[in-house]
């Protein structure tokens, strides 16, 4: 049969809804208590920062509060407002080329959670977490997943030679190598850029590490179905954007 995650967006859905029926949908929670993924349990570790990264952080969750707040102001005076939230607000207007306040702060907004997520997706302490991981399962086979393509080279280069590394500035016959010496356990650590969530089949592993951090469900599914359904995996989720909280994910099950 065929299967699909659902996008998030009315007009993909819409699109998706003309080409083919919705034969039936499950949650993450009834996957995840099915035989379909494995089995698996996360780990949401805080993003330790330098004095530099912090004091951006400040700089620009200060902005994305004003935004917020500039935007809450503006909502109470627009009807046609009424009913939505900041966020929603904020992603339906940042696109415009008006110059009203509206544009302006959702612009602001938009981009200041931007350049705060950026942050967060590349510390450079989670370097050493990751490391750390590495060395108490030295026999393991690992998907390290990356936000950027930069921070991943920086990564696979600390590694060292027991790692290889798969993004699309590569050439096919590389990226297809880089997989192929990943299962035949030539490298034993596979170091990619979230690029590699969507459509590829991976070698079986015993767990990832989610440098970048998961802000989507979408993306979250992807990453589990990377997955063999005979793995136990653990995944280390290093950079979620509780920024500052270690509070554990739901809906996980004990391996």
């Amino acid at each position: 049969g065929l299967t699909a995650t659902i996008p998030n967006m009315a007009n993909k859905k819409n699109k998706l809804s003309l080409l083919c029926p919705i034969v039936f949908n499950k949650e993450l929670k009834e996957i995840s208590n099915s035989s379909v993924v494995s089995k698996y349990e996360i780990f949401n570790l805080a993003t330790t920062m330098s004095k530099s990264e912090s004091g951006k952080y400040r700089l620009f969750d200060g902005k994305l509060k004003r935004a917020q707040m500039e935007i809450g102001f503006l909502k109470i005076k627009d009807k046609n407002l009424k009913g939505m939230q900041v966020f929603d607000i904020a992603k339906l207007y940042a696109t415009s080329k008006d110059k009203t306040p509206l544009v302006k702060y959702s612009k602001e907004f938009w981009a200041s959670m931007g350049m705060r997520k950026s942050i967060c997706y590349n510390a450079l302490s989670k370097i050493n977490y990751v490391l750390e991981i590495l060395k108490s399962f030295p026999e393991k086979k690992w998907i390290i997943f990356n936000k950027s393509i930069d921070y991943a080279e920086k990564l696979k280069e600390t590694i060292g030679s027991k790692a290889v590394i798969y993004h699309s500035k590569m050439k096919d016959g590389e990226r297809d190598q880089a997989l192929q010496d990943f299962a035949n356990n030539k490298f034993n650590i596979l170091v990619a850029v979230d690029a590699l969530n969507a459509g590829l089949n991976v070698p079986e592993v015993d767990g990832a590490i989610s440098v970048s951090g998961v802000s989507t469900e979408l993306t979250n599914i992807q990453q589990l179905g990377q997955y063999s359904a005979r793995t136990y995996l653990i995944r280390w989720n290093l950079s979620h954007l509780w920024y500052g909280n270690t509070e554990p994910s739901r809906n996980t099950r004990k391996v």
